[in-house]
């Protein structure tokens, strides 16, 4: 009997070949989208899980600071709140870069930030050390797959040296800054609110051409991380901020 239900399935099939292929398309589709829908609402739904202090992190508006001037509210965020344990700045750009051995045009998506990023998002560490990354000027910190990618182990890839080419910078287009890497750590998942769904090859600590590290300017073009203390509502601080405007 499953011979015979087969054969007349194999039948039909055949006798309505173009409706056949329709509806076979038509299902592979549906699956597809159904697939991607579900991939990037997991994503959102989980976004910023994957570090062990997520539920005391916060992002700031532009409006959202203490009292003192624009360039003032950062360094005088932690003496007016109590409640704020760390402060965590970044900004991302994608540059060229040159390497003695990859070649002149290596484009890479680089996160500057504050070395806070060890206290508050702490991706593991592969190789290299966290204490020259934190304490060397231009340190670069290579993603996994980067290392892997480009040198073969993690291990390889420390004392490596890029040098910036091209791209938006604070000071002149086209300066040859030089970033040494100093440590190689965990590839930063998809689902973060920092880079959301982009590939990052690198972290950037101490650059020396980046005022707002350097204690000139905070500045506002971006949206900084504050990790609140332990026990520290994060709603309530929120509407703290909101009556200081």
């Amino acid at each position: 009997m499953f011979k015979h239900y087969f054969s007349t399935a194999v039948r039909n099939l055949l006798r309505n070949k173009f409706q056949t292929l329709f509806s076979i398309v038509g299902l592979a589709v549906a699956f597809f989208c159904f697939g991607i829908c579900t991939y990037f609402i997991y994503g959102f739904l989980s976004m910023d899980t994957y570090y062990k202090n997520h539920d005391r992190v916060l992002m700031l508006k532009a409006d959202h600071r203490v009292s003192g001037t624009r360039p003032q509210w950062i360094r005088t965020m932690q003496e007016q709140c109590p409640e704020v344990e760390s402060v965590f700045r970044f900004y991302e750009e994608s540059n060229n870069y040159k390497h003695d051995e990859l070649g002149d045009n290596i484009n890479m998506v680089v996160i500057t930030c504050d070395t806070t990023l060890r206290h508050i998002y702490n991706p593991r560490l592969r190789a290299g050390s966290w204490q020259a990354a934190e304490h060397s000027p231009n340190s670069m910190l290579l993603t996994e797959s980067y290392a892997r990618k480009f040198f073969g182990t993690p291990e390889q890839a420390i004392g490596q040296q890029f040098v910036y080419r091209t791209g938006f910078h604070y000071q002149e287009e086209n300066i040859n800054n030089t970033y040494t890497v100093q440590a190689v750590v965990e590839d930063l998942p998809f689902n973060n609110s920092l880079l959301t769904f982009c590939d990052l090859a690198a972290w950037v600590f101490n650059d020396v051409d980046v005022p707002w590290l350097n204690g000139s300017d905070d500045g506002m073009l971006f949206e900084p991380r504050i990790l609140l203390r332990k026990g520290v509502d994060p709603d309530a601080f929120i509407r703290l901020l909101d009556e200081q405007k």
